[in-house]
């Protein structure tokens, strides 16, 4: 995510972020490095909600908000003050790694940091105590509840983000809502991930799970089923 940011907005002078529909997690942290939000009445970002990829004993990966891996410790001590079964609580416990648990900690310290650095150097620069209020609020999953939660313009603003309206009957946002639709559909039909786009040039990111299912050998019919088919 670094070099992605340093590549599109590290060394411009001046940065300005246009949300057409939505921008969470990692991209609200990206949102928020830049000047200033243009946003319509349909464009949200979301909390800093850093996942952390879990995979079980069969083998299954699952993404896991850092904070929810935390507090189930907590959960776990509160159902034994509670009275819990302790061969219950063992059976949870059994299912909590502590190297898991430093790299949870570690993660959210991390996003957090970032996203404060990113505000007092530019959006807020000048305001370091705004920038850490408004790093914290967006880190702090217990407020918002769900890594999608809806943050539109009303709530940035109440948060202290810099954020100018885009009028839904404007030019401008007919424009930006076709280029949006545009590339909706170019990326869903080429299997493409993302898009970076300059002045004169465009840089697209195909999906590796996309990739590897094209990949993936097709089975050869053998000569009876060929036979058969004749």
């Amino acid at each position: 995510m670094l070099r992605h940011w340093r590549l599109c907005v590290g060394n411009t002078a001046k940065r300005r972020a246009i949300i057409i529909k939505s921008a969470k997690s990692a991209a609200t942290m990206w949102a928020i490095s830049t000047d200033k939000l243009l946003m319509g009445y349909i464009s949200e970002i979301g909390p800093i909600d850093p996942q952390i990829r879990i995979i079980s004993p069969q083998g299954v990966t699952t993404f896991v908000p850092a904070q929810s891996y935390i507090n189930g410790v907590a959960q776990v001590n509160s159902m034994l003050q509670q009275g819990i079964a302790p061969r219950i609580a063992m059976g949870l416990v059994q299912k909590i790694e502590p190297p898991i648990l430093d790299v949870a900690s570690n993660i959210i310290n991390f996003s957090r940091n970032l996203a404060f650095n990113w505000l007092s150097n530019h959006m807020l620069r000048g305001d370091p105590k705004k920038a850490k209020e408004i790093a914290d609020a967006l880190s702090d999953n217990r407020r918002w509840l769900s890594h999608g939660k809806r943050i539109g313009i009303k709530e940035a603003k109440d948060l202290g983000l810099k954020v100018t309206r885009i009028k839904k009957d404007s030019k401008l946002w007919k424009l930006l809502w076709e280029y949006y639709s545009r590339v909706q559909i170019m990326l869903n039909s080429t299997g493409n991930a993302k898009l970076f786009e300059t002045n004169s040039m465009g840089i697209k990111f195909q999906a590796s799970l996309r990739r590897r299912q094209q990949q993936q050998p097709q089975p050869q019919s053998s000569p009876q089923s060929e036979r058969a088919k004749e």
